[in-house]
């Protein structure tokens, strides 16, 4: 992991572990299961470029590269395969002999396991189910980043659980879609402006102001993050309509195998 990701929650997360422990030994799940997808979605992507007659240049070189990067991918996919066993989720991050998300259910590397082809169904399914019961019962938006506010060694709980992020709960929703469009059409559904609107009416979230997250319900400002000024973030813009070209192409994909 080094200096990606968590870092700056580590301090939360961790005690009494060193920079050199976190720069030797860390791990984050988010990071190796995000990496497995991204890589595998980015090679693809260039193998059709490199078929195509602007790329006949450089064929041989991205070819060099896909191959490079699916080795890399292979391996850090069979790391995060070989962790997550047959638990019904995934660990959020270790350092040393000190694991954090054993028994506590992190919603960062659940959206991106349940992208994976190599996980079968039956298990993403039992993945689903402990995101449902854990982090999505009684949320309005969608999922919220953890089951429950982390303590801080240092004083305050971390918030940032008990957060509603658009950048988690779009992936999660591209991960739902590869076994189950209809519940991944309605998660779509739930985190847009119009359910916002018509939960929050009090809270005004518009087409330029928006933060990249909001209080769920184990926060006092549940809808909203309580700011003395507007906020821009592109995430809660971009992804319900990413999601939304994604899950069209999937429905007629679907429609054409029917």
């Amino acid at each position: 992991m080094r200096y990606t990701d968590w870092n700056d929650e580590a301090f939360y997360l961790f005690k009494n572990v060193s920079y050199s422990d976190f720069w030797g030994t860390a791990e984050s799940h988010l990071d190796s299961a995000m990496a497995a997808v991204v890589l595998t979605n980015l090679a693809t992507q260039l193998d059709r470029a490199a078929a195509t007659a602007p790329f006949a240049q450089q064929r041989t070189r991205i070819e060099r590269v896909t191959k490079s990067m699916m080795l890399f991918q292979n391996a850090v996919q069979a790391a995060f395969l070989k962790e997550l066993g047959d638990r019904s989720f995934s660990r959020r991050c270790r350092v040393r002999e000190q694991i954090v998300g054993e028994d506590v259910l992190f919603l960062e590397p659940q959206v991106y396991a349940l992208q994976m082809p190599a996980i079968g169904v039956a298990q993403k399914e039992r993945i689903l189910g402990e995101i449902r019961n854990r982090v999505s019962k009684g949320e309005v938006m969608g999922a919220r980043l953890g089951e429950k506010l982390i303590e801080n060694p240092y004083g305050d709980p971390m918030f940032a659980t008990g957060l509603f992020w658009w950048a988690l709960n779009g992936p999660l929703i591209l991960g739902v879609d590869t076994f189950d469009h209809q519940s991944a059409r309605k998660m779509l559904h739930q985190m847009t402006f119009a359910n916002h609107a018509r939960n929050f009416p009090d809270y005004w979230e518009g087409y330029w102001t928006a933060s990249d997250a909001m209080g769920s319900s184990l926060m006092p400002f549940e809808g909203t993050i309580p700011s003395p000024f507007p906020a821009y973030c592109g995430h809660a813009h971009a992804w319900p309509l990413y999601c939304y070209y994604r899950l069209r192409e999937s429905r007629k994909t679907m429609n054409r195998i029917d």
